[in-house]
């Protein structure tokens, strides 16, 4: 009856070691990803996230200035500069220029895989918002004014 309760207790402390293991494991591989933040993220105000590596390609989403970017690819085109293939935290993937990202120090933008551009120049998206044109300024005259409107203190 001893040999069988120290049997049962070392294999209790067997699979608490092996549950223990496992949780090291798996709280250290998640640790170093959370702690070395997002690949890039968006530097202007807006940037444009398009249908292929190059501003001739549609605009498939407009992103604000801080948007964290998986990166997950770079382009094949020669004296394009380097666009990558990223994706939002949304889950939405396009091209960026990596002129316009700041990107995390340690990431070498060449060991990204390559992606060929698409065939196509893309189906650009519905504005959400006007898109606002500067105006050009003109001189106006004031409208006219009744006698009775004008201020006669002296």
């Amino acid at each position: 009856m001893e040999m069988m309760m120290m049997m049962n207790s070392r294999w209790l402390a067997i699979w608490i070691v092996r549950g223990m293991v496992l949780v090291a494991v798996l709280v250290g591989g998640m640790v170093p990803a959370q702690a070395q933040g997002p690949d890039a993220t968006v530097r202007p105000d807006t940037l444009n996230m398009r249908f292929g590596p190059g501003s001739e390609y549609a605009v498939i989403a407009s992103l604000t200035r801080g948007t964290a970017l998986t990166l997950l690819a770079q382009d094949d085109i020669p004296g394009n500069g380097i666009w990558v293939w990223s994706q939002t935290a949304e889950g939405t993937q396009g091209w960026v220029s990596s002129d316009y990202l700041d990107i995390r120090p340690d990431l070498n933008l060449d060991a990204l895989p390559v992606r060929p551009a698409p065939d196509s120049l893309g189906t650009p998206i519905e504005p959400t918002t006007p898109i606002l044109l500067p105006s050009r300024k003109t001189h106006r005259q004031p409208a006219a004014r009744s006698p009775k409107d004008r201020d006669f203190r002296r």
